[in-house]
């Protein structure tokens, strides 16, 4: 029983992580897409990766559309295979960006 609840812990405080680190990527990229295109193009103020966070939680929120969240059974994911995504998919937007500073 005591592995089972530590294992169990284990588990919560690896979901904990991913959130953290998933959380300090998005901000980490809104603020820097920010700070390269909204600064110079709208003389907006730069910010800071709380303050990108905030933006990219209040825009989330405000453009949210329902998902079914059932997934199919062939297209289930490991949880490395998901991590993966995740920076995959805040790496390529980073990257997009840095190549359209050079026609800004």
């Amino acid at each position: 029983m005591g592995e089972a609840i530590i294992k169990f812990l284990g588990v919560i405080v690896a979901l904990f992580g991913i959130i953290v680190l998933a959380l300090l990527l998005r901000g980490f990229v809104v603020g820097t897409l920010w700070n390269w295109f909204a600064v110079p193009l709208f003389a907006l103020p730069v910010v800071t990766i709380p303050q990108a966070l905030a933006i990219s939680l209040v825009v989330g929120t405000l453009t949210e559309q329902y998902k079914d969240h059932k997934i199919p059974e062939d297209e289930k994911y490991e949880w490395y295979e998901s991590l993966l995504r995740l920076l995959g998919s805040n790496g390529i937007v980073l990257l997009v960006g840095y190549i359209l500073t050079f026609y800004i």
